[in-house]
């Protein structure tokens, strides 16, 4: 009998992922820089497939071998996108498989499900175990990572930040810039990332002294799903540099 839990997560997990593959898709990013994100897709793609299959011994998914995926650098932008369609047919598949175990509404929400998928991903297993410096560090890395993927910028903290949400040239908008309250939430979300990258990550990468319980490092991880939730929610700019 299928773990419904475990489906559960992996559907959502799946959604998240066709979220990310969507943004990509839509983005006017220029061809060279557009697709170069596919090897890390793959690395989210097959944990997903296998647990389907484990679960439910439908063995009529794709699977990949991960150690036989080209690196971006390694392939011109037409086979990146070659990578990236066939992958993209693969996620819609696995999402539709995995659409009868979406967690169903609920009147009340438990920690788990205010967490984002991705955050769950990474941190889950340090949470458990009590690394809880680890559970919030790879957060805020997976972010950065995220940030990386969907808008080809090969940078990192306020460089990256700015550059991604700056309300004069954005390539990653949250709200209605063309309004004075949507460019407030515009300015005020790039800081909060950047009060995120230098307030939470930097501290906790920079020493192994930390300060976090349980309930603390629960808090960090809610937040930390807000700003990935809000990625998966925004919409790419095509930027000419």
């Amino acid at each position: 009998m299928p773990d419904q839990e475990i489906l559960r997560k992996a559907s959502a997990r799946a959604r998240a992922l066709k979220n990310t593959m969507d943004m990509v898709l839509n983005s006017k990013t220029a061809d060279h820089a557009r697709w170069m994100a596919f090897p890390a897709f793959y690395k989210q793609y097959n944990p997903i497939a296998e647990t389907y299959v484990a679960e439910t011994g439908d063995q009529n998914v794709q699977r990949y071998n991960i150690n036989k995926i080209p690196s971006a650098g390694s392939v011109i932008w037409p086979v990146a996108k070659a990578h990236f369609d066939q992958l993209y047919t693969d996620v819609q598949t696995i999402v539709e498989l995995l659409s009868d175990y979406q967690r169903p509404a609920r009147l009340t929400i438990g920690f788990n499900e205010l967490l984002h998928p991705e955050i769950i991903d990474v941190a889950s297993a340090h949470y458990e175990s009590g690394n809880f410096r680890n559970a919030v560090l790879d957060s805020i890395v997976a972010i950065m990572d995220r940030l990386r993927a969907i808008t080809g910028l090969d940078l990192d903290g306020d460089n990256l930040i700015n550059q991604a949400f700056s309300p004069a040239k954005p390539r990653v908008i949250l709200s209605d810039i063309e309004t004075e309250s949507g460019r407030s939430d515009q300015r005020g979300f790039m800081e909060i990332y950047k009060g995120a990258y230098r307030g939470i990550r930097n501290p906790k990468a920079h020493s192994l002294v930390h300060d976090l319980d349980e309930m603390k490092v629960g808090q960090y991880l809610v937040f930390l799903s807000l700003l990935m939730r809000r990625l998966d929610e925004a919409t790419l700019n095509d930027v000419t540099d």
